[in-house]
């Protein structure tokens, strides 16, 4: 895969190795992504629900 193309906008990209992005709006304003994927571990959605939370969080601290 190629490298990508440099984005002066893009703070925090691929090269940390986390599922996290910081993208800058504007000067005084940046955006935080982060994706994740795994399938559920316990059957309780709400529980679940907490465990993903807590997994997407982990990413941007």
């Amino acid at each position: 895969m190629p490298a990508p193309l440099p984005t002066p906008a893009l703070l925090v990209g691929l090269e940390t190795g986390d599922d996290a992005a910081v993208y800058r709006l504007r000067e005084d304003l940046a955006l935080v992504i982060t994706t994740d994927f795994f399938t559920p571990i316990v059957d309780d959605a709400f529980v679940f629900g907490g465990i993903a939370a807590a997994n997407a969080l982990s990413d941007v601290y």
